[in-house]
């Protein structure tokens, strides 16, 4: 996708770089390897550009970090939408990323500057301090009853105010597995 498209390529290098991930670039080389029947292919391999000047090096994205690779590949998903409107649909948006990685990316589609064209996020996560970056009404929580999965919104409890995500860990909200 980024090989097809380097205005995005230009974009989640700079996402990236601004993240201090510890990467200052990325490039895409073309490869050739053996696939599952031993037959040669040609594939793009993505690779991190580190450091800077003569203390420069790269490393292949398979060796970087889970959350330098999560936001690499979610990158593709979410800059499209950013750019051009519409809604990103992400299943445990949280995999892999620190809270604060994951505030930032959320916070992207809250800044009009970053989401001009009023995209959406609908995302599903297991980290309740996700919940400190969202109003009551963007909240839902599911519960399991019966082996039945049910949807309500954190605007819909009564008196609720105050921390939520404290209220959610405390079991107040439901929501939580029997463990």
């Amino acid at each position: 996708y980024f090989a097809k498209n380097k205005e995005y390529l230009d974009q989640v290098t700079s996402l990236l770089s601004d993240l201090d991930l510890g990467l200052s670039g990325i490039k895409l080389e073309d490869e050739t390897i053996p696939n599952k029947e031993g037959k040669q292919q040609k594939v793009i391999i993505p690779y991190g550009i580190h450091g800077q000047g003569e203390n420069q090096f790269t490393l292949p994205f398979v060796a970087e970090s889970s959350g330098t690779k999560s936001t690499f590949i979610l990158s593709r998903y979410l800059l499209p939408v950013l750019n051009e409107g519409g809604i990103a649909i992400i299943d445990e948006l949280d995999n892999d990323l620190h809270i604060h990685l994951l505030y930032y990316l959320i916070d992207l589609f809250k800044d009009k500057e970053t989401n001009p064209h009023d995209a959406q996020l609908l995302f599903t996560c297991h980290s309740p301090q996700t919940m400190e970056e969202l109003q009551k009404h963007q909240i839902y929580l599911t519960e399991k009853n019966n082996q039945r999965s049910e949807l309500y919104c954190a605007d819909e409890i009564k008196g609720l105010s105050g921390n939520l995500t404290d209220k959610y860990t405390a079991g107040a909200l439901g929501a939580i597995p029997n463990l």
